[in-house]
C-alpha cells in the first residue's frame, strides 16, 4: 500500500462536544431556537476538560503501523499528545498549553 510522508492537522479533528445533540450557535439560529448569538458568547470547554477525538487516535493508529511517518499540527490542545501519539511523530506550529520547555537543557515537560 501507499504511505504517507506527513499528515497535516488542524481544528477539524479537535472539536469536542460534551453530547450529540449540542448545537453550533449558527444551528440554534437557523432554527429558531434562540435570539442572535455572537460566536464569543458560546460556551467553550476549557483546554483540561478535552479529550482526544476518533480522529486522533486514527492518527495515531496510522503513525503507529508506519502508513504515516509525521504529523503537522497547528492545535495549541496537546491532544495528540495526550492520543499517545510520540512527540518526535509530530511538529506543533503554534506551541501546546500544555507544554514546557527547561532553557537549560532543553527537555520537554508535559503536563
Amino acid at each position: 500500500g501507499t504511505k504517507a510522508e506527513r499528515i497535516g492537522a488542524g481544528e477539524r479533528e479537535s472539536v469536542v462536544c460534551k453530547s450529540s445533540e449540542k448545537k453550533s450557535p449558527d444551528q440554534k439560529r437557523k432554527r429558531g431556537d434562540e435570539g442572535p448569538r455572537s460566536a464569543s458568547s458560546a460556551a467553550a470547554p476549557s483546554f483540561e476538560a478535552v479529550r482526544p477525538t476518533l480522529t486522533h487516535r486514527a492518527i495515531t493508529a496510522l503513525a503507529s503501523r508506519g502508513i504515516v511517518r509525521y504529523c503537522i499540527t497547528q492545535n495549541v490542545d496537546g491532544l495528540h499528545r495526550r492520543s499517545g501519539l510520540p512527540r518526535p511523530k509530530h511538529a506543533v506550529l503554534h506551541g501546546c498549553v500544555f507544554t514546557e520547555k527547561c532553557e537549560g537543557c532543553g527537555r520537554e515537560y508535559f503536563r
